[in-house]
């Protein structure tokens, strides 16, 4: 815990040792902490470092004039630290000195007067309070926010030393202090601001209010301007610390152009030369961003790009003179100031735009809710505007918000105190580009809507409850309401720790709950989050179910448990098969009460409704049988009387209608697939005696195989490849199709049918093809004896080669780690994703089919050309074989809780 000092005393001991310690103990007597070197210096240290940590830590910097103080070079050290600091300094004047041995900035200042037997001790002594006294708060941070500076420039200027949340937006406001009717008691550093600023930009995800494009050559005025804006909290984008190492430079630097809210371009005959600077100001005209042009240097005119050239600028040519200087950077200012609000909005849908396309139009990244509302007005207010109006871009992602498909269930609801705004934001967007669905109130609450409504909504449409753990949130009623409500329906509590609090502190239902540490790995925020989403992701389909059943329930519920909202049918039989799997083995979080009444009321109304159908089927099913005996005899007595030819015609009638009957019986039991059946039965006796049937019969079998077949329906179509299909797969997320053909090709489809990509590189049919865990990467395996490993974009990443034939199957690893293929020579082989061969499974001399791994990534499933099936441990040793097919087995699949095994011959 850091110590802070209210005064450091500095004095000359020859002249004013005593009158110091006599200082010192007023002072403390007075309930201030005062650093004293008699007292804070202990033996066998560097004194000069405790000196000037003493200096760094303390709010007042007390000097004692005197002829040894004013000629020590060792006070001389301590009042230039203190200058450098901007430290508030306070000069007594203890023994008169020559002023001209003064340093120049004490001159300046005025001075209390402490001389013996000249002034009254007691006087100057109040004068000195009341000067240590006023503006005390903002002194206090002023040292406060020195020293977190400081530690983050001592350790070279990395990101988990800058502030964040409360303490950030205190350091933020603190800098926007002004004094305007009295001199400042001291004034931030350029360290200061640049430090606040650049927790600013941190908060927002390297986002900043101005992006400087500027000659290399110019290097010092932009320094200039840029601690200028710092000083005013104007968040800047730096090259030196915004481009990381091993990332495209010019894919960095159009990165920060499309973050910031505005460009300003420094005109000077070196950046009109520098292609660099015609690049980014290209950019920024390309996304319509605001640019303001100073000029910096007289320029030829036809230097000037012809765009710039038109506009306006502001005149910094005479910045040398201080008065000129200052004139002109209120004017920069001012014209950054003005419609500052709309710039911003420009850049914060831009920046989420160009994610999502990026991200092949990811559908998590949309906006929803009131965020959508929002910005659909915003574009309609500023559509028409002349200067720096929406992109294309702006309107093509607003309306593919506006026309997304309804999201009935979110994968995470982040509950926080608003003093943890910042790492719940950044959560947010980072689990929307993981292509999870969120509710977050800053995006997900109208104006005018009922808050604790929307809460409640948010938390019942949700699998996960985030709960950012930190002081605030622990003491904070809001959020403990929040956990209450997730807990009475009983959803799955994923707990993120922001700031240490007691055990003791946390709400019960918490409590219990292993928490992920953002503090670890030094407070980086990506290694942490990564244990954050395979949380996310454990037993996700358990999860979802336990969100989609509570909803139906819960639908039912408020209906007074109308019977027409009960489940059938399949939806039933995949309900009853949750409850059953999530008690048999203690799933988390475990079925609520309602889950199970529910459940079982579906039961009881199915049990009902098949008893009524019995007996219904029972009469049609002997009528049936009549009808056809009747046939049957009408047939066999062969009467070619001509007037009794019409009766077998009337008898097969009375068959279709039977068949059709059934048909419409069996649809209404919720059996569609043997409603199905007969009614296409029906159908082929119909097309027989088409000429001879009645209106009504022909009408009751279309009633039927309509009503049939409204439960199959083809989705969608995907044309486009030039040979047999071979293989298909869903992405994670459901909102992608990759297909793999014997045409040497894999292509990406959206859900809707649209070709996204080509994959081309393999030499042979493509035989298989699967996602990534996380949705981001394919794998290919091919006749031309390799596997590849590709980028959604088409980018091939990696080649594995070292099968001897074909590769028929590839598989991931559920965490994403490995690759798993299956050959025709014979091999199963084990991959890590960079391309090393792991492993080689050997144990049929005939060719694998398909591989599979095992839910929990421990058990490799093959199936193979010999009719077996075989289950090895990941080192290589065989575990079982199974046989029982007739033919080579070409599919197999683990069941979600890994317990059976599904072959397909």
């Amino acid at each position: 815990m850091t110590i802070f000092f209210d005064a450091f005393i500095s004095y000359g001991r020859a002249d004013s040792k005593a009158f110091a310690t006599k200082l010192e103990a007023r002072l403390t007597q007075l309930g201030l902490t005062v650093w004293f070197d008699q007292k804070d210096i202990p033996p066998a240290v560097d004194w000069q470092h405790q000196i000037d940590n003493g200096i760094e830590r303390t709010h007042n910097f007390i000097f004692i004039i005197s002829p040894h103080s004013v000629n020590s070079k060792y006070c001389l050290k301590e009042i230039e630290l203190a200058i450098k600091y901007n430290k508030r300094i306070i000069p007594l004047v203890h023994v008169k000195s020559p002023r001209d041995k003064i340093p120049t900035i004490i001159r300046k200042l005025n001075w209390i007067y402490f001389q013996d037997k000249i002034n009254n001790f007691e006087a100057s002594f109040k004068q000195l309070m009341n000067s240590i006294r006023k503006h005390a708060d903002y002194v206090e941070q002023h040292t406060r926010f020195l020293v977190k500076a400081l530690e983050w420039d001592r350790n070279q200027q990395q990101t988990n030393h800058l502030l964040i949340q409360s303490e950030r937006i205190q350091a933020e406001s603190w800098l926007k202090v002004r004094f305007k009717k009295e001199q400042a008691p001291c004034v931030p550093t350029d360290l200061h601001c640049e430090f606040i600023c650049e927790s600013t930009k941190n908060a927002n995800n390297l986002m900043t209010q101005v992006f400087i494009s500027y000659s290399d050559k110019d290097q010092d005025i932009k320094d200039k301007l840029s601690k200028t804006l710092m000083r005013e909290g104007i968040t800047i984008w730096k090259p030196e610390t915004d481009i990381k190492t091993g990332i495209d430079f010019q894919a960095a630097i159009n990165q920060g152009i499309e973050e910031a809210d505005n460009v300003i371009y420094l005109i000077s005959p070196n950046s009109s030369q520098s292609k660099y600077c015609q690049q980014e100001l290209e950019h920024a005209f390309a996304h319509n961003k605001r640019i303001i042009s100073l000029l910096i240097e007289d320029t030829d005119i036809d230097q000037i790009p012809p765009k710039i050239s038109s506009l306006q600028f502001l005149d910094f040519t005479k910045s040398n003179h201080e008065g000129n200087y200052r004139l002109m950077a209120a004017q920069l200012l001012k014209e950054l100031n003005q419609d500052a609000l709309y710039y911003e909005e420009h850049k914060l849908l831009l920046v989420k735009a160009i994610k999502w396309l990026s991200q092949n139009r990811n559908s998590s990244i949309l906006l929803r809710g009131h965020n959508l509302n929002y910005y659909e007005n915003w574009l309609k207010v500023n559509r028409q505007r002349l200067e720096h109006p929406p992109l294309g871009l702006h309107e093509e992602f607003l309306a593919a918000s506006r026309n997304q498909q309804h999201e009935s269930y979110l994968d995470v609801f982040i509950s926080y105190s608003r003093t943890d705004s910042d790492l719940a934001r950044k959560l947010n967007e980072a689990l929307q580009l993981q292509g999870k669905t969120t509710w977050f109130d800053q995006e997900s609450i109208p104006p005018g809507s009922d808050f604790q409504e929307e809460i409640y909504r948010g938390i019942e449409h949700s699998d996960n409850f985030l709960f950012i753990i930190s002081p605030a949130s622990v003491n904070s009623r809001y959020c403990a309401g929040e956990v209450d409500y997730a807990q009475t329906l009983n959803k799955r509590f994923v707990t993120v720790l922001s700031s240490q609090v007691p055990a003791k502190m946390l709400h019960p239902g918490l409590a219990s709950i292993q928490w992920i540490d953002f503090n670890r790995h030094g407070g980086d925020f990506y290694p942490n989050f990564s244990e954050l989403v395979r949380t996310l992701d454990t037993d996700r389909e358990h999860v979802r179910s336990h969100t989609k059943w509570l909803q139906r329930a819960r639908e039912w519920q408020q209906s007074k448990q109308d019977t027409d909202l009960l489940l059938r049918g399949s939806e039933f039989s995949i309900a009853q098969q949750w409850l059953l799997d999530a008690e048999t083995n203690d799933k988390q979080p475990t079925a609520t009460p309602l889950h199970k009444d529910y459940i079982a009321k579906s039961r009881d109304a199915i049990s009902i409704l098949r008893k009524r159908e019995k007996r219904r089927l029972v009469i049609l099913r002997l009528s049936l049988t009549l009808m056809s005996a009747a046939f049957a005899a009408a047939v066999g007595f062969g009467l070619v009387a001509f007037m009794q030819w019409k009766r077998p015609e009337t008898v097969r009638e009375g068959h279709i209608n039977a068949l059709s009957r059934y048909s419409l019986a069996l649809r209404e039991s919720n059996q569609e697939f043997d409603a199905l059946i007969e009614a296409i039965r029906a159908a082929r006796q119909l097309q027989k005696q088409i000429r001879s049937v009645k209106p009504e019969t022909e009408g009751l079998v279309r009633t039927a195989l309509h009503g049939a077949m409204s439960w199959v329906r083809e989705y969608n179509r995907l044309v486009g490849h030039n040979s047999w299909v071979t293989s298909v797969s869903f992405s994670p997320d459901g909102n992608l199709i990759a297909s793999a053909s014997k045409d040497h090709t894999v292509k990406l489809w959206s859900r809707k049918g649209k070709p996204l990509q080509t994959f081309k590189g393999h030499d042979g049919t493509v035989w298989n093809v699967s996602f990534s865990p996380d949705g981001k990467t394919i794998a290919t395996a091919s006749q031309d004896k390799t596997v590849k490993l590709w980028s959604l974009d088409g980018k091939n990443l990696q080649t594995f080669k070292g099968h001897q034939r074909g590769v028929r199957s590839v598989s991931f690893s559920p965490d994403g780690r490995m690759l798993a293929t299956a050959s025709n020579d014979n091999t199963v082989k084990l991959w890590s994703l960079n391309g090393n061969q792991l492993q080689t499974f050997e144990g049929i001399a005939a060719g694998y089919r398909s591989i599979s791994f095992s839910p929990d990534g421990k058990i490799l499933g093959s199936a193979g050309s010999n009719n077996t099936i075989k289950l090895w441990h990941l080192d290589g040793t065989s575990i079982a074989t199974f046989k029982g097919h007739k033919a080579e087995v070409n599919s197999i699949s683990f069941s979600p809780q890994g317990k059976m095994i599904a072959s397909a011959s």
